[in-house]
């Protein structure tokens, strides 16, 4: 939930603290720590039904005002997308682990940033918890509906 400038210090650390491992797969992680979140353009295309960047950060300052009465789904920041990528990377492609490393690595971030604002549950890690959570919480869409965004 940083900002994409902290994101990009984190790919860019990230791909050259793995270089001397991974050699140019390092990329793959580095990319990949800043590419997780187009989820959020996926959350924000869902919640408004269209695509304006400044609207996504329009959301994002209002989800910050709300987040004791909401529950985000970013899919590709859940456990359930992590498990697809490690069966990906058992057969079809190792690459596959670099994007989830990279997708870890982010994930850590996002947490501290979390457990620091004190709501390091306000993002769902699981589908299924999104679906249970998000009967008695108020999801991106009603947030979106209900504030006019």
């Amino acid at each position: 939930m940083g900002d994409v400038k902290s994101h990009l210090i984190q790919g860019a650390a990230s791909s050259v603290a793995l270089y001397p491992l991974l050699g140019t797969d390092s990329l793959i992680v580095g990319v990949s720590v800043v590419l997780i979140d187009a989820d959020h353009i996926m959350e924000y295309a869902y919640a408004t039904g269209h695509v304006n960047l400044s609207g996504i950060y329009k959301l994002r300052d209002l989800a910050h005002k709300h987040m004791h009465e909401i529950i985000g789904l970013n899919l590709f920041h859940t456990i359930d997308c992590y498990v697809l990528l490690y069966i990906l990377g058992l057969y079809i492609s190792q690459k596959f682990f670099y994007v989830l490393a990279g997708f870890i690595i982010h994930h850590i971030f996002d947490e501290i940033y979390l457990i620091r604002l004190g709501h390091p549950f306000v993002r769902a890690f699981f589908l299924l918890e999104y679906a249970i959570r998000s009967r008695n919480l108020m999801t991106m869409k009603q947030l979106t509906k209900k504030y006019n965004l």
